[in-house]
């Protein structure tokens, strides 16, 4: 009885995990991430949060803090194609 459950639930399990993806077959082999559009993200920054100390600080409630929002939008860096030696020299961390 007990291996009937496990296999039923690892069944169960893989048949989540297997349905929760978008794409199947060929779609997913052929996807090509870096030709999609960069979506924008928000970024919550707390601005202005008065300093509490002491007993004020540890019974302070997160939902009553105020709020900024601040849009970000990703960096789109055009990396130039090096090849030879200078590629394999090129320090990563230099922005030349």
């Amino acid at each position: 009885m007990m291996r009937f459950t496990y296999m039923f639930v690892a069944g169960l399990l893989a048949f989540n995990i297997s349905e929760a993806q978008d794409l199947k077959g060929p779609k997913a082999k052929n996807y090509k991430p870096w030709k999609e559009q960069a979506k924008t993200t928000t970024l919550v920054v707390k601005t202005d949060e008065p300093s509490l100390k002491g007993p004020a600080y540890k019974n302070k409630k997160a939902w009553d803090s105020q709020a900024n929002k601040v849009e970000i939008t990703p960096q789109a860096g055009i990396k130039e194609n090096i090849t030879g030696p200078k590629a394999k020299n090129r320090k990563v961390w230099r922005k030349d």
